[in-house]
């Protein structure tokens, strides 16, 4: 995610491709053509928990099968190497690629191939892709470029260019274009390979699915999401076809389409996929998995995104153990987490925990990465964002600064992530009493928005809320009056009008009506912003503790103190008003109490 500054933030998905499908044809294909002897023969059984998706028990038969080749034929003998190779893909089929033993074991594997093959041998290719693999996991894209481009012009030479092998790096290739966010290079790459799978081994074959993932996600980069949607059902039916339904990477296919599909507004579909991926990998891979925790995240980030805060908060805190339990205190998946974490606790009004998360989770990536990392800027404007709400908009102007000029850098003034953080400076600049910085950073960010994703996306409607709350400000009562009507009816359409967002737009539409005079009209607003909050409450109270349910009820009390200055200014609404106030009151203990 990016639609709101927070709540938009990005999610843990683990990686896009894996090549996991490669393992049984690389290995036999090298082993044969370096002449190897002295592979012990425990190797196939790694092997066969590979391709069958069964990767924590391939990396404990690897690192015995590791252990047993160095014990009986030496550190540096070939076995010795092969061995080491299938412990490195088997670690980076099993979600721990960015840890720092992976990065160890993959360097020291290259080295030990080049001493005993020499640099332009075909058995040092596999080292080259798993290396390139596992640079590409830790954000080191020109380094993995450089070592896959390595490994291609050694099997090119070798085993020929239209070769399954070959196809196989070309989707690695492609997936370092992806993560570089060059949409062009991906599609070109993952194309090629896709046709040279398709020639050599058939359009069924697992590897193909790698592929069309690849093709898919670069279509999503170009918002062009119907043909993202064709590719990701065809990459889907190409692994329940080849891999069976209970297969992780089929349930990596589910997670991916379902991701997509709640990006189109298609949530119901998406939220029955994504139960049903998560269902697959706790039974395939078990409930303590990296992949596990990552369908978690994304299931969790749908329910958010639902309004349904207390649900998602479990699903949330879940997903935190399940990354937790790593051997690596930085690892990402935890920082990415805590992001979506926060999102949660900001929107139940706890913006003490919610910046405790953030800050934990910037710390982790600054530790990680770059200062100047697009990931430490995630951190950086999701955390100004809470301090904004928290009463301290001062102090997130330089966050969100910082963040600005990182986006910048990266993704370029006319993304839709410089617009994210570029909107959130305007929230800030909004709150310190600077209207108009703030009216021109939300009218860019409206525009680019609107050009990037189109007119109807919910992330619009929510920049639009954003800019009508300055031209409130500044007295522009038309402009305010059309920036929220028509905020709620993208929501409503998109996604129903009892989305809690809806009742935060009416809330503020109610303002504006009432200070030009619409008595009517601003009393009827904010009835239906006090009743969609009480809704919102009464879902989520039931999944609090009682300070909790307590202290979202506090944040969502705002409503009904503008009911009661209405009913205070125009008596004839007053008993509209004191309905609403009665069946308010008495929700949190009810809900407490059941």
């Amino acid at each position: 995610m990016l639609s709101r500054p927070l709540r938009g933030s990005s999610s843990t998905h683990g990686p896009l491709v894996r090549s996991t499908g490669a393992v049984l044809v690389v290995a036999l294909l090298v082993g044969a053509t370096c002449g190897t002897s002295e592979t012990p023969p425990g190797a196939g059984e790694v092997r066969e928990f590979i391709d069958l998706g069964r990767w924590p028990q391939a990396e404990v038969a690897a690192r015995e099968l590791l252990q047993k080749a160095e014990e009986e034929n030496g550190t540096t003998s070939r076995a010795a190497a092969d061995a080491r190779d299938l412990l490195v893909t088997a670690l980076i089929a099993n979600g721990r690629a960015f840890e720092p033993g992976t990065r160890e074991l993959a360097e020291r594997a290259v080295e030990l191939r080049l001493e005993l093959d020499g640099p332009d041998a075909l058995a040092v290719t596999e080292s080259l892709l798993n290396q390139g693999n596992v640079l590409k996991e830790n954000r080191r894209l020109e380094e993995a470029e450089e070592v896959l481009e390595s490994a291609l012009a050694i099997r090119e030479r070798e085993i020929g260019p239209d070769h399954l092998e070959t196809a196989r790096i070309l989707n690695e290739l492609g997936s370092v274009a992806y993560r570089g966010r060059d949409p062009d290079l991906a599609e070109a790459r993952y194309g090629r390979a896709l046709a040279m799978l398709e020639a050599r081994v058939g359009r069924d074959h697992p590897e193909c699915a790698v592929s069309l993932t690849g093709l898919s996600a670069s279509m999503v980069l170009r918002r062009q999401l119907p043909e993202a949607e064709r590719y990701r059902l065809r990459s889907l039916d190409v692994r329940r076809s080849a891999l069976g339904p209970g297969h992780p990477m089929t349930a990596e296919s589910m997670r991916a389409l379902a991701v997509l599909w709640h990006r189109m507004g298609k949530d119901q579909q998406a939220e029955a996929l994504l139960r049903q991926a998560v269902d697959t990998l706790e039974k395939s891979l078990g409930p303590e998995h990296p992949q596990t925790g990552s369908a978690l995240n994304s299931l969790a980030i749908l329910v958010r995104d639902r309004g349904r805060y207390a649900e998602a908060r479990g699903l949330f805190e879940r997903a935190l153990e399940v990354f937790e339990t790593s051997d690596d205190p930085l690892n990402p998946g935890i920082a990415g987490v805590l992001n979506n974490l926060a999102a949660v606790y900001r929107e139940l009004g706890d913006f003490t925990r919610a910046e405790a998360c953030l800050r934990r989770s910037l710390a982790i990536r600054e530790a990680r990465y770059s200062p100047d990392h697009p990931a430490v800027a995630q951190s950086l404007g999701n955390l100004a964002n809470v301090i904004i709400e928290a009463g301290r908009p001062a102090e997130a102007v330089p966050l969100q600064n910082r963040a600005l000029a990182i986006k910048e850098r990266v993704y370029g003034r006319s993304s839709v992530e410089y617009a994210a953080t570029l909107s959130s400076l305007g929230r800030a600049l909004r709150a310190t009493g600077d209207l108009d910085r703030a009216e021109r950073s939300l009218e860019e960010a409206v525009a680019t928005f609107e050009a990037q994703l189109g007119p109807d996306n919910t992330i619009v409607a929510d920049q639009l809320n954003n800019l009508a709350l300055v031209r409130h400000d500044e007295v522009d009562l038309d402009a305010a009056r059309a920036g929220f009507l028509r905020a709620i009816e993208i929501r409503r359409t998109a996604e129903g009008q009892d989305h809690p967002l809806v009742g935060r737009y009416q809330y503020n539409l109610a303002r504006v009506e009432a200070d030009g005079g619409r008595f009517d009209r601003a009393v009827d607003s904010a009835l239906q912003a006090e009743a969609l909050g009480r809704s919102t409450l009464q879902l989520t109270a039931r999944g609090l503790a009682e300070d909790e349910a307590i202290g979202f009820d506090q944040h969502t009390r705002n409503r009904l103190d503008l009911l009661l200055a209405f009913s205070l200014r125009w008596p004839q609404h007053t008993a509209r008003v004191w309905d609403a106030l009665i069946r308010s009151r008495g929700l949190v203990l009810n809900e407490l109490v059941a």
